[in-house]
């Protein structure tokens, strides 16, 4: 991000831009594929997930927004694609995401009643990482641990993931007591948006992987490509540019450049 939300990363030369998708959600009629764990890329030893026998749900006629100017403009402009596409007080919504706190904060001014829905397997790797810190590497406890939390989460018992990482966090070492306990507050702040067995029921995607795509396609292919290096003008223009060319709207742009370019020379 230009004004530096992350010091950090803004002091070593890293960009943050935002990306956002804005779709229509369609039951799937296919089951997809089991995933294979990071750890263990083999087939014969792929390891389903809850959500691999659920029938997915897939944005349809996908718009993009992608933007390199802060957090603020970035909701505000996702506003303006949804209002284009037809998005009016009476429409259902939904945003999916990760549940970041900036995100639910900001979004009541822009998408008032929208429901909130945190990212599937946002809550899962939570749970991976909090069973890692518990339990020692490929141990069967843990693997035990993960699979009944995650049938939890699944069928909407937060609370009993919560439960579960507060007793983990009692008889854990102190530094990784304060983690676990971290996690579980992520989970306890977020309950009323992990409600999955209704937003199964409702028709509603519960995984963010149409953003994930978009971040890839939409921003990295185009502007973090070897020796790439962007003014902040530069960057804004060439994602501007992008979605629109994406979402099939580059005569529109065109024509408004060109009005614009005679009207300057008019005057």
């Amino acid at each position: 991000d230009p004004v530096g939300e992350d010091a950090d990363k803004a002091k070593a030369g890293w960009h943050e831009a935002h990306a956002g998708v804005v779709g229509i959600p369609v039951a799937a009629e296919a089951q997809r594929k089991p995933k294979y764990r990071r750890k263990d890329r083999s087939p014969q030893r792929a390891k389903r997930t809850k959500a691999d026998s659920h029938s997915d749900v897939k944005l349809m006629e996908q718009s993009y927004v992608a933007t390199y100017e802060g957090r603020e403009n970035h909701l505000a402009k996702l506003r303006i694609e949804a209002i284009r596409r037809g998005m009016t007080d009476a429409t259902e919504l939904a945003l999916l995401g990760d549940g970041a706190d900036w995100v639910q904060k900001r979004s009541r001014e822009y998408f008032p009643g929208a429901l909130h829905i945190v990212d599937w397997q946002h809550g899962v790797s939570r749970l991976a990482t909090a069973r890692d810190m518990a339990y020692e590497l490929a141990a069967p406890s843990g693997r035990t641990w993960f699979e009944r939390q995650e049938t939890n989460l699944w069928n909407g018992n937060v609370m009993a993931v919560i439960h579960s990482l507060n007793y983990l966090a009692r008889t854990a070492s102190p530094g990784r007591a304060k983690e676990l306990r971290i996690h579980a507050a992520y989970f306890r702040e977020r309950t009323h948006m992990m409600d999955y067995p209704a937003y199964r029921k409702a028709g509603w995607p519960i995984g963010s992987g149409a953003v994930e795509s978009a971040c890839r396609h939409v921003v990295q292919e185009r502007c973090k490509c070897s020796g790439m290096r962007w003014s902040t003008e530069g960057l804004r223009n060439v994602l501007a540019v992008r979605t629109t060319i994406l979402n099939e709207r580059f005569d529109e742009l065109w024509k408004a450049h060109t009005s614009r370019a005679i009207a300057k020379k008019a005057a």
